[in-house]
């Protein structure tokens, strides 16, 4: 994993043309510092990208281990729907319930549901201890930008570009397709077609890292395999019932039929069965499907194959990387931390309650 080299307070300094001392009043907020240097060195810590590791007096282990007690929130700043859905809110949930136990109270922000909106979280100034960003969009990075040039210590949960300066918690997505692959091929699957969600990138440029981890491990395991790609059994598709309709039919043309269905996203698989209820395809019956899950309370999930992303265990991760980097003990070249997803057969997916 690659680690950022994170600026010193001592650059922060030699960038605003004051002394250390001078720079550690201003982030104590200490008086005797005038205006026009504060503007200043703050404007340094910002286009530095400099971030504060604070360190409380007691250590890692006693903050784990010692009876909770309360301090300053965190800010836990979480998508709103459309961009929302089911998975955010296992995510932050997670995150919170950890935080909480520690003694941390959550403060919750939603930005509104406008794409290009700027977005200045309430109390970005003072008031937290710490902030945990789910939020993609690019308006909500340049808000994580600035609370990390406030000196807040953060943690980002999804892909973000890695300028960001911050650790970032997401799936192995990569392994979780080579396992959906390796079993298919393993049960005797030579043409495997596979529906990536997304947007093509001729239609637009909302494509999702993990969309595109998805992809290469999909021809990777063929590769491996000694199996040809065929773009021909390959197929992107949004998120709405219209274009994954054009998908099922584009398969069932297809000359020799594919025998498997990879899907790299749950939503995906509860859309086609419901474009097969209500056109009357005989689709799904045509083909072994493994395919990924992030919100497990789809009734899609039966009978198929999956690696299961925990995305209460990402926002767990998450606040415990907050935690120890309040204690200026982060985890080593944390810059990208990766949840091992689960892998299911049919069969044990079937013996499993609703919700694995």
């Amino acid at each position: 994993m690659e680690k950022i080299s994170r600026p010193s307070i001592t650059e922060v300094a030699a960038a605003s043309n004051v002394s250390v001392a001078t720079v550690s009043r201003v982030m104590n907020n200490k008086p005797g510092v005038t205006k026009d240097v504060e503007v200043r060195v703050r404007d340094a810590m910002e286009k530095l990208g400099y971030q504060r590791l604070r360190r409380p007096k007691r250590s890692l282990k006693a903050l784990l281990n010692d009876p909770p007690r309360m301090q300053a929130p965190v800010g836990c700043m979480m998508p709103p729907n459309p961009w929302g859905n089911s998975i955010w809110p296992l995510v932050i949930g997670a995150s919170a319930q950890r935080l909480q136990d520690h003694g941390y109270p959550v403060s919750l922000h939603v930005p509104p549901d406008r794409e290009g909106t700027p977005y200045n979280p309430p109390d970005i100034h003072n008031g937290h201890s710490g902030w945990i960003v789910a939020d993609r969009r690019p308006e909500q990075l340049d808000a994580l930008k600035r609370i990390v040039a406030r000196g807040y210590p953060a943690v980002r949960v999804g892909y973000f570009p890695l300028d960001a300066g911050v650790p970032q918690v997401v799936g192995d997505y990569v392994l979780g397709t080579m396992k959906l692959m390796e079993y298919l091929i393993a049960r005797g699957h030579t043409r495997i077609a596979y529906l990536r969600a997304g947007t093509p990138e001729a239609e637009g440029a909302w494509r999702q890292s993990n969309d595109v981890e998805k992809a290469a491990a999909y021809q990777v395991s063929l590769h491996d395999a000694g199996l040809p790609y065929d773009p021909s059994i390959v197929s992107t598709v949004r998120f709405n019932l219209e274009t994954i309709e054009v998908a099922a039919r584009k398969l069932m043309a297809v000359k020799p039929q594919p025998t498997a269905l990879l899907i790299d996203n749950d939503w995906t698989t509860h859309m086609l069965q419901i474009v097969c209820n209500n056109k009357n395809l005989d689709f799904l019956r045509r083909y072994e499907i493994a395919h990924f899950i992030e919100t497990p309370q789809h009734p899609s999930h039966y009978g198929h194959a999956c690696t299961q992303v925990g995305m209460h265990q990402i926002g767990q991760l998450a606040a415990d990387v907050l935690l120890r980097r309040f204690n200026g003990n982060p985890y080593p070249n944390d810059t990208v931390l990766k949840v091992v997803p689960q892998f299911f057969t049919a069969e044990q997916v079937s013996q499993k309650p609703l919700g694995l």
